[in-house]
């Protein structure tokens, strides 16, 4: 049986793994401690924040029939949510509706990442372990290495789930579409988590906030199984963390916290916990070519695919790891190697 090593115990990563583990000695790695990625959850004594991705939603044949067994299972459960859009400029409410059955918007259950953790069971993952080099062995294997260059094992193929710049970091140049990750840039988001224990008032579970450096709120406690006490979790808008990448974390936090303030007309001082957490891969800008593709190379036997590929939503790494793991199992039909 043939050995594949995938890089980042993500979405994309898991769902190429789950897909592939009959066929070959799967392998994951991922340099966290938690699996999930942006699927996160943060906690904090009687509260918790979703402070990467915020819900998701089915589009797909394929990914809506994913989702049926984890559902039944109560891994995720539907957030039905006072949804608002609102001008940042104005604070005016530009529109409103409450999530429903029309068009179901999904959590994990208790936390975000329940989703990931149900699609890890019976699959080996490498936590804590970053993989620093590749190299190619005399025996035309890959020899994956710590970057105190110690070896953590041989494989026939390595996939790579991890951002592009950081994958095409990895590969080697003989790699045919090391130069296609360059043309796929993403954009930074900052998430700050407020926790009161006298709730300031609010209007909305979750809002969608246009034209200001903000460009999310909600009220995380209003998510299925999260708890009573008033967690508020507030996302900044892409292109201003991009503009503000480096900038002293405490005084993004509090620009943050005083945007929403005047955007909403809310008092947010009597927050009894406050926490920011960067995200320096949150969202895709562009892929100039090849859009909505995976990336292999059968030759060298090398792959990468996230949600990067297309809209760095939990569908999209869902597809596209499922996509990747198709291409991968027709390589390896046509080639007969260790089927």
């Amino acid at each position: 049986m043939i050995k594949i090593a995938v890089i980042g115990a993500g979405m994309t990563g898991l769902t190429i793994a789950h897909h592939l583990k009959h066929v070959a000695q799967v392998q994951i790695f991922e340099k966290s401690r938690g699996l999930g990625g942006r699927m996160a959850t943060r906690r904090s004594d009687n509260t918790s924040f979703d402070h990467g991705a915020q819900y998701f939603v089915a589009k797909s044949t394929e990914f809506k029939a994913f989702l049926q067994e984890p559902l039944s299972a109560g891994v995720i459960s539907e957030w039905r949510a006072r949804f608002q859009e609102i001008d940042g400029r104005t604070g005016a409410t530009l529109a409103e509706r409450t999530w429903d059955d029309g068009y179901p918007h999904y959590v994990g259950t208790p936390s975000m990442n329940a989703l990931v953790k149900y699609l890890s069971m019976e699959l080996e993952v490498h936590r804590e372990t970053q993989v620093a080099k590749i190299d190619r062995t005399d025996n035309h294997l890959w020899c994956l290495r710590s970057d105190q260059n110690a070896v953590f094992g041989q494989y026939d193929w390595v996939i790579l789930t991890c951002p592009p710049e950081q994958a095409a970091a990895l590969l080697p140049h003989s790699c045919s579409f090391k130069s296609d990750l360059s043309n796929i840039e993403l954009l930074p988001c900052y998430a700050v988590m407020l926790a009161f224990d006298n709730p300031c008032d609010l209007r909305f579970d979750a809002a969608l906030i246009r034209h200001a450096d903000i460009s999310w709120v909600a009220q995380n406690n209003t998510k299925p199984k999260r708890g009573a006490c008033q967690s508020v979790v507030i996302q900044s808008n892409n292109e201003w963390a991009k503009d503000n990448l480096e900038r002293d974390i405490d005084g993004v936090k509090s620009h943050l916290i005083e945007e929403t303030q005047r955007v909403l007309g809310v008092d947010l001082g009597q927050a009894v916990h406050s926490d920011i957490h960067r995200w320096k891969y949150a969202n895709t800008i562009i892929q100039r070519t090849h859009h909505g593709d995976v990336f292999l190379d059968t030759t060298l036997g090398l792959g990468a695919a996230g949600d990067w590929c297309g809209n760095a939503r939990v569908e999209s790494a869902f597809l596209h790891g499922k996509k990747l793991a198709e291409a991968v199992l027709h390589t390896l039909k046509c080639s007969g190697i260790g089927l």
